[in-house]
């Protein structure tokens, strides 16, 4: 990386990194940790515009859910109060599961969520409670949904002049429950596959909504409509959810993974779903 940067900037104010950005033509890119930096530099990128200046480490709650700076750490996540009262503890638990704890003091929720690679934990969070992606550009700020942000590698739906300000995660709607799973080659090892789920029941106990995305099977993180289908409108028993995991499953082409077999990962997948979706129902109060 050093090799390829030849000069970082550290601007004090949106403005004044709106008008690098800019300037800059696509030669310049936002940074706030850089540890995806490490992993490769974009072609085109010969500076770096330091967040750091900018006040985006902040973690907050209010009617709109919770609100994430895009630098705040993954550590900082992990240990958020705020963030463990949230939707069951959704993005505390799986933040603590993500590296190792070095690398979670400076890997950033933004950096997580915008660079993705086929191991990545916190995007599938963000698919099944529905996150909202803050754009701040020359014209102002831009949301997009989750399915929206991920549409492709959300880097290329930027341009060169936008950077990601923050990510909210609405609260669940009623009896809502939610859950992640990760297996991994040890606790905070890149994951081999992850899920997670957040799903609403009524007062009959049926399925009212069922939102499960599953990664390591591709790059881009997905909500199944497989299991939507199945789930909603019926109780989520047992069977059920077996048949949503399998179906969830099935409907994904998978990427090549050189540490395990397609059959295996396909196998554990399928598990791994059904434990989130277990665990998710129990939260929410739905009959198993």
């Amino acid at each position: 990386m050093t090799q390829r940067i030849l000069k970082i900037h550290y601007p004090g104010t949106v403005r004044e990194l709106i008008a690098l950005l800019k300037a800059g033509k696509g030669r310049v890119a936002p940074v706030g940790g850089g540890v995806s930096f490490s992993f490769s530099v974009p072609p085109k990128i010969s500076e770096l515009a330091s967040l750091r200046a900018l006040g985006l480490n902040r973690i907050r709650l209010d009617s709109k859910g919770l609100h994430l700076g895009a630098l705040v750490t993954i550590e900082q996540l992990a240990k958020s109060p705020v963030a463990a009262k949230f939707r069951n503890g959704l993005l505390a638990q799986s933040a603590s599961k993500v590296a190792a704890t070095t690398n979670r003091n400076l890997i950033t929720v933004g950096g997580n969520a915008i660079r993705l690679f086929i191991w990545s934990d916190l995007p599938a969070i963000y698919c099944a409670a529905g996150a909202l992606f803050i754009i701040r550009g020359a014209k102002g700020l831009k949301k997009l949904t989750c399915e929206q942000f991920y549409k492709t590698q959300p880097l290329s739906l930027l341009k060169h002049e936008q950077f990601l300000e923050e990510i909210l995660i609405p609260p669940g709607e009623g009896r809502s429950g939610a859950a992640y799973e990760k297996f991994s080659e040890t606790a905070n090892t890149f994951a081999i596959v992850s899920a997670a789920a957040c799903v609403s029941v009524d007062r009959s106990g049926k399925c009212s909504s069922a939102r499960l995305a599953i990664v390591g099977l591709q790059l881009l993180p997905r909500i199944s409509k497989a299991a939507a289908k199945i789930l909603e409108g019926k109780p989520p028993d047992s069977a059920r959810i077996k048949e949503a995991s399998i179906a969830a499953v099935n409907s994904v082409a998978m990427t090549k993974d050189l540490r395990v077999s397609g059959e295996y990962k396909k196998e554990l997948a399928i598990v791994i779903a059904r434990r989130v979706l277990e665990k998710a129902f129990s939260a929410a109060g739905g009959a198993l």
